[in-house]
């Protein structure tokens, strides 16, 4: 349930915990809120740096994100360099807010790795559970649209999406 790179959860550990927390949101009509994100223009640090530096860059980028969350949230590496944090008793307002700080907080410091020092910047997309969602995926296929929204704006910020 773990990814070896990022130490966070992997997919599979993540969907199965999230899937507890939409379950106990919906029974007990509590809020619950999704943050999806990606590092911008990652790939040029692959293909400049080579992929050991990359691989050193998401860790760090992995420790940033896990030490700048509440310890309720759940966060795991989705996939590449995209990372899902669920946000149970979270509005989408407050989970906007958190992506927010999140994004400022990276890009305030530079990720040193190999005597390189990286201006890192992501974009995030926010959601939150939808009475009509009747599952995790419909929750997160939402966050990811919001996400790619901020890429297309420009990246380095945060969009929200709060209904279909």
């Amino acid at each position: 349930i773990t990814d070896e790179l990022t130490t966070l959860y992997n997919r599979r550990g993540l969907f199965e915990l999230a899937r507890r927390e939409l379950e106990r949101a919906r029974r007990f009509k509590r809020p619950l809120s999704a943050v999806m994100l990606d590092a911008d223009h990652f790939k040029e640090i692959n293909d400049t740096h080579g992929h050991p530096v990359g691989d050193e860059v998401l860790r760090q980028l992995a420790l940033r994100l896990n030490g700048n969350i509440r310890e309720i949230d759940l966060i795991g590496r989705y996939g590449g360099d995209e990372f899902v944090i669920v946000m149970p008793e979270t509005s989408l307002e407050d989970a906007a807010a958190a992506a927010e700080r999140l994004r400022e907080n990276l890009v305030a410091l530079p990720i040193h790795v190999a005597g390189t020092a990286f201006q890192l910047t992501i974009s995030l997309g926010a959601t939150h559970l939808l009475s009509t969602d009747t599952n995790l995926e419909a929750t997160l296929q939402r966050a990811d649209r919001a996400l790619y929204k901020a890429k297309q704006n420009g990246r380095n910020q945060v969009i929200t999406i709060d209904r279909e």
